[in-house]
């Protein structure tokens, strides 16, 4: 660029540019289904006690990540399979006592 120019946008070929035939959206069907909201209406668990129980795992955890793992179509936030076995666990233990 010379000293006197001023800096711009570039040329662009816009030929094809607008054409929005096709809106992709999530896949419902490759969603999985929703296991933490079966379980945890199943278990007639609150929030908070799914928030305590991972956060013995993952002290990081909260009740936002919590929302989002319940609603994996919107976020795709899942909980991994060790987080799982570790529910079951505690939950299935617990209720047995």
């Amino acid at each position: 660029m010379k000293a006197n120019e001023k800096p711009g946008l570039l040329e662009q070929d816009r030929a094809d540019g607008n054409k929005h035939d096709q809106i992709l959206t999530p896949n419902q069907d490759s969603v999985k289904a929703n296991w933490l909201e079966d379980f945890r209406v199943r278990h007639g668990l609150k929030g908070t006690e799914i928030v305590e129980a991972i956060r013995l795992l993952f002290p990081g955890f909260d009740k936002a990540l919590l929302s989002k793992c319940l609603n994996p179509g919107k976020y795709g936030v899942e909980l991994t399979p060790e987080v799982m076995n570790h529910l079951i666990n505690h939950f299935e233990r617990s209720h047995e006592e």
